[in-house]
């Protein structure tokens, strides 16, 4: 499970996502504030987890904003779950 802007919202829900078992953070968006962002990537950090970005367009001049690079080719929904997964420590 990957939880997407964790601090977006809610400082409650970001810190609650600690207690979280997931798998991965999304840690910039076109959506987040800078302190969210950083939040975030301190909660990826703590719990030694993968880092992700993504513009979450909600409109046209945001696409592109963020993405996500991967070493691999990511093919399948199940590709990516692989590849997450695969990164936790």
């Amino acid at each position: 499970m990957v939880v997407a802007h964790p601090f977006r919202f809610s400082l409650d829900y970001g810190r609650y996502c600690y207690k979280l078992d997931i798998d991965g953070v999304e840690v910039h968006s076109s959506n987040t504030t800078p302190s969210a962002q950083q939040m975030a990537r301190k909660l990826a950090d703590h719990k030694q987890l993968f880092q992700l970005t993504a513009s979450d367009g909600h409109s046209v001049s945001s696409i592109g904003q963020y993405h996500t690079l991967f070493p691999n080719s990511i093919e399948t929904i199940e590709d990516l779950a692989a590849f997450i997964i695969s990164c936790k420590v």
